[in-house]
């Protein structure tokens, strides 16, 4: 603690300069006793009130498509944030996270905090896989952003084991330098602070949190290798043989995502990456079997549906049938700018509801008396 406090500081400190506001559609608690004091450097600590849990999926901005959203617990010790993905090197969600810790300090009093690095946001991340635009932000501003964000803990699937022989375009394939180059610029700009937690295929994993329970699923198998690889030349890429050597590893990693499931008071929300699903009338693909593994486990009330809503059409039936719950509010969210076409003229006749981020943010908030979404 500092020895010269301001006025304000001790103030805050002792408790004397409580303040009570709303904050987001939340009252939200600004003070720490004197015992706390060793706290001062969370923006999290400043924000305590009623058991909430905001879900954010952030628009996706000037790209065709990229994923970056984001989970704010609220609770009376405290607040939380965990990020899932963090989309394209845009600035869209680091600027995100950098609003939501000015505003926390302006509405704490300590608005000349800002552009200082006393008081730091302390996030957990959680990465679907690899590819770029779903990992280039962290990357590339919010790890370097770490005077005022801090990124605890990241979470992130296993590596493949498809050949680096040549026999597939190695340039393709992010589990080799964009894997490196992230947990690098975490470890770089984090040191000791980051806990790293690779989720092994097959396996599952919680994470902790403040509110509710978040289980991450691994992808069943490594599609990158085996019987699986031999189905992606036989199958996946049937029609189009001469992309095998450029595209395998991309899809191999789709296949691969880990899939995260927030649950609290009943309601949930369930984010599937990139995840592979290209035939209707086939039941062996990734997404196939990711349900048949997890089974009732993944259904949940809100689902991010897989690769932006493009190139995923055949997933609206299983997705409505076996993962979507049968809540007034389910519905499925497409972060691709060409979402509402495809993947949403597939839903559509299915009766199931969706909605776009081409041009605002969809917020959703679970709360003890049940699950509503923001306009």
């Amino acid at each position: 603690m500092k020895n010269n406090l301001t006025r304000r500081e001790f103030l805050y400190l002792t408790g004397k300069g409580l303040v009570s506001l709303a904050f987001a559609g939340t009252a939200f608690r600004f003070g720490l006793p004197i015992a706390q004091a060793a706290e001062k450097e969370s923006v999290n600590a400043l924000v305590t009130g009623e058991n909430e849990m905001r879900i954010v999926f952030l628009k996706r901005a000037d790209a065709n498509k990229s994923d970056a959203f984001y989970i704010m617990n609220t609770t009376p010790a405290g607040m939380e944030v965990i990020l899932i993905d963090s989309g394209r090197s845009n600035r869209l969600c680091r600027n995100e996270l950098l609003a939501l810790r000015s505003e926390i300090l302006i509405r704490a009093g300590l608005a000349e905090e800002i552009d200082k690095s006393t008081y730091l946001l302390h996030i957990t991340a959680v990465l679907s896989h690899f590819h770029g635009d779903h990992v280039n932000e962290l990357m590339e501003n919010i790890a370097p952003c770490s005077h005022k964000i801090r990124v605890d803990a990241v979470y992130y699937p296993a590596a493949t084991k498809l050949p680096r022989d040549g026999t597939y375009n190695n340039n393709g394939n992010d589990d080799i330098m964009k894997r490196y180059k992230v947990l690098q610029a975490l470890k770089v700009n984090y040191a000791r602070y980051c806990e790293k937690h690779e989720l092994p295929f097959g396996e599952t994993m919680d994470v902790p949190s403040r509110l509710g329970a978040l289980r991450l699923y691994a992808s069943p198998v490594d599609w990158g290798e085996g019987e699986y690889l031999k189905w992606m030349h036989d199958y996946h890429f049937a029609e189009k043989p001469q992309n095998i050597y450029n595209g395998m590893a991309t899809e191999v990693l789709n296949g691969n995502c880990l899939w995260a499931r927030m649950e609290y008071a009943g309601h949930s929300v369930l984010f599937t990456g990139d995840t592979n699903k290209k035939y209707a009338d086939r039941t062996d693909e990734a997404y196939d079997l990711f349900i048949q593994k997890y089974g009732e486990a993944l259904r949940s009330d809100i689902v991010k549906f897989p690769h932006h809503g493009r190139g995923r059409d055949a997933a609206a039936q299983p997705t409505r049938d076996d993962l979507l719950t049968q809540d007034p509010m389910a519905a499925c969210i497409l972060s691709g700018v060409d979402g509402p076409e495809l993947a949403g003229a597939a839903l559509t006749p299915l009766n199931v509801k969706w909605y776009d981020l081409n041009t605002s943010n969809v917020v959703y908030v679970i709360k003890e008396n049940g699950l509503e979404k923001l306009l």
